[in-house]
């Protein structure tokens, strides 16, 4: 079998599309097999297995049968490859590590979100002149006030169901006039 593989190395160092095609069923599941020892995980040994074959068309014509046989040029290709795999599915992993300890943040522009907000601020006042004063009186003590909405009906003399009703209303009406000025908003 040795001698054949020398055969078909030679034969493919020389752009033989066929004897690669024999080549390539013959040694194809013992590169795998080198690579799924290493990897244990079938489909990155797969891609690693077509890595090989490929470098092995590529590089045919550098094979030297002085310095051995080209079983053992294959084996080599297929080591080097599937730990090349490895460090880099390793390094991605520390990559990936060191990015999640130091905890993502976003980069932003102070200038951009100071206008946003300033946006968001002038939509919310175009939206509050919009609603009767009783919805703008509702929504600004739900919104502004750290009291709860019991608290507040209380405070306004009204039953809690009739604030609920002209918070609900006026959210939606702001949305609405919000929406119009082709803002897109989410108001509960």
């Amino acid at each position: 079998m040795f001698d054949r593989v020398d055969l078909l190395v030679s034969l493919v160092a020389h752009g033989d599309e066929k004897a690669f095609a024999e080549l390539y069923d013959l040694q194809f599941p013992t590169i795998r097999g080198i690579a799924l020892a290493l990897l244990r995980d079938f489909h990155q040994a797969e891609e690693v297995a077509q890595e090989v074959m490929l470098e092995i068309w590529r590089l045919a014509g550098r094979f030297d049968p002085s310095r051995g046989a080209a079983m053992g040029w294959i084996t080599q290709i297929a080591r080097t490859r599937t730990i090349d795999r490895i460090r880099h599915c390793q390094a991605a992993r520390t990559r990936d590590q060191r990015h999640f300890d130091h905890g993502f943040r976003r980069e932003f522009d102070s200038v951009e979100e100071s206008v946003l907000t300033q946006l968001d601020i002038s939509m919310l006042h175009l939206g509050l002149l919009e609603v009767t004063a009783l919805q703008r009186e509702a929504v600004t003590m739900a919104f502004f006030t750290e009291q709860p909405y019991a608290e507040i009906a209380l405070a306004l003399g009204i039953p809690l169901a009739t604030l609920k009703t002209r918070v609900r209303d006026g959210l939606i009406r702001i949305r609405e006039t919000i929406s119009q000025q082709g803002v897109c908003v989410a108001v509960a």
